[in-house]
């Protein structure tokens, strides 16, 4: 049940866990869905098999400093395949930056 290239969301740059909670309750009330329905289908809009997977991929984009990263290493971190094929398409470095720490 993967979102097609079309109806797949993007995170934003500082994505928050809470607006995203949000955003499933709003979406369960208006299709008058259950929550944990509604928290499926915005994690498979957003590329995740499921809603926990989508929730540690916020935490650990926040947690993780993705200030300090290049954009395709952000992109990669927040595990948004579309965002890293449009930036290695567009020629991004993909060895990150100068002075980007690297983990082994």
């Amino acid at each position: 049940m993967a979102a097609s290239p079309e109806t797949r969301r993007r995170l934003p740059a500082r994505p928050s866990q809470e607006h995203l909670r949000k955003l499933a309750k709003r979406l369960a009330k208006s299709e008058h869905l259950r929550l944990a329905a509604a928290q499926r289908r915005l994690a498979v809009e957003h590329g995740f098999d499921t809603w926990a997977a989508l929730m540690r991929s916020v935490d650990g984009s926040v947690s993780s400093g993705a200030d300090d990263l290049s954009p395709l290493s952000a992109a990669a971190a927040r595990a948004d395949a579309a965002a890293v094929r449009e930036l290695i398409a567009g020629g991004a470095p993909a060895n990150g930056s100068a002075g980007e720490t690297h983990f082994p």
